[in-house]
């Protein structure tokens, strides 16, 4: 039977040790790291099971900083966190984050039938949930069945079930029943053609306050967000007692979705007729890894550090996998796989080591009238898989809907003003 592979990450190599014989004798095989850095080379190279993490090694944190790390691109991957030093709020914290357990060392030595519980446990888990990120990985959005809409309609159902999973699923829902122009204006835009003119123009001066070139949009991209914006001012007095801020979101998104496809179809037609499109695909996913390649995997962490990507390495690999596939038949489907292409092929950039590099050259050119500068690709890629992550309504049950709506459109303006620039 084959073993599990752990991960054990701890600066303290007779602890470690130690821990390691233990773990060995419940039948895992374990791997070692000595810090953070190291425990993320390895998550990309190796298949790993499960992580046990101390919290203090080079500095107090890093266990913590270790757990975010694997959550924003790992996140089917349990951690668990051991800990000599830490306080309640430390373990509070990685609870938070995405640990499954904190476990005190001071405890360990009489826990140790607990850990090899949790870990099964963990990684049973983990199996189960890749099964289920699999069957939603190859639901075709343009055949969508009755059984794929009910079994996503389970996954969003299920509270255990990680964040990851439910985004997907309501991908699937989203695109089955997509919003729509028609839905829009068959339930609200009526509100905004009974306005008097004196308002309309009040309306049309504070939009472009917020968007100086709105003019340049689109008919539609203005008709949809002049009533968002609209319904949005004027949805407490207009509709008392009715929450209409999901549509609101719906409609914000929609006409920067909306915009982005009338400026890039001509850009999105070349970049699936370009051979180099796929000869580059080939060298960022590792079908053997059913993943992208590591290298490409530091890449990215290292500009999800930098501009706090909503992606995980599943979503990229998803992306480039559907590319791989259907060459020129390939649809992105929604803002958020348009950020990733824009972040896989809109910049130039060298990935591998520095005795092995290999050129990644743009074949998504996205500007039209001037050159523009890899800094306001990757922006743009940041906010539009925002906006598509905050207009998922079970993204942060915590946050009300008027809190969410007001992200959605924040993010909206900030998107619709970057692509009038291109």
């Amino acid at each position: 039977m084959a073993l599990n592979n752990i991960l054990l990450v701890d600066d303290n190599e007779p602890f470690r040790q130690a821990l390691k014989r233990n773990l060995e004798f419940m039948k895992f095989s374990v791997l070692e790291a000595e810090n953070k850095d190291e425990a993320v080379r390895f998550v990309g190279s190796v298949p790993i099971e499960a992580i046990i993490t101390d919290l203090d090694m080079r500095f107090h944190t890093e266990g913590l900083e270790l757990i975010e790390d694997v959550r924003k691109l790992y996140p089917f991957v349990p951690v668990i966190l051991i800990s000599a030093v830490g306080t309640f709020e430390d373990g509070a914290r990685a609870r938070e984050m995405g640990a499954i357990q904190v476990i005190s060392k001071s405890s360990l030595e009489e826990n140790l039938n607990k850990l090899k519980d949790v870990l099964k446990d963990g990684i049973l888990q983990m199996k189960k949930i890749r099964l289920i990120w699999k069957k939603l990985q190859d639901i075709d959005l343009s055949q969508v069945s009755e059984n794929d809409l009910e079994f996503c309609k389970n996954v969003m159902k299920t509270p255990d079930y990680p964040q990851e999973l439910k985004t997907r699923a309501f991908e699937v829902l989203d695109s089955h029943q997509p919003y729509g122009e028609s839905e829009f204006s068959d339930n609200y835009s009526q509100v905004f053609s009974e306005l008097s003119d004196g308002k309309i123009q009040a309306l049309e001066r504070s939009i472009l306050d917020l968007i100086p070139d709105f003019k340049q949009l689109e008919d539609q991209t203005r008709e949809v967000f002049r009533t968002a914006e609209f319904l949005w001012r004027n949805q407490k007095s207009l509709l008392a007692g009715i929450d209409v801020s999901r549509s609101i979101g719906f409609a914000y998104s929609f006409a920067v979705e909306n915009e982005c496809k009338k400026r890039f179809r001509k850009n999105l037609e070349s970049f699936l007729k370009d051979r180099n499109t796929f000869r580059m695909a080939q060298k960022l996913y590792d079908p053997r890894l059913r993943n992208v390649n590591l290298w490409f995997q530091r890449h990215l962490m290292f500009l999800q550090k930098r501009y706090n990507f909503l992606i995980s390495l599943e979503n990229v690999s998803l992306v480039l996998k559907k590319l791989l596939e259907r060459k020129q038949r390939f649809k992105p489907d929604g803002l958020k796989a348009l950020g990733i292409l824009l972040i896989c092929f809109g910049c130039d950039y060298d990935s591998g080591r520095s005795s092995n590099k290999y050129p990644v050259e743009k074949t998504f050119n996205i500007g039209s009238h001037k050159v523009i500068n890899d800094e306001m690709v990757l922006e743009l890629a940041g906010d539009l898989i925002t906006l598509q992550h905050y207009r998922n309504p079970f993204i942060h049950p915590e946050i009300t809907g008027e809190q969410k709506i007001t992200k959605v459109r924040e993010k909206s303006i900030m998107c619709l003003r970057k692509l009038v620039e291109l």
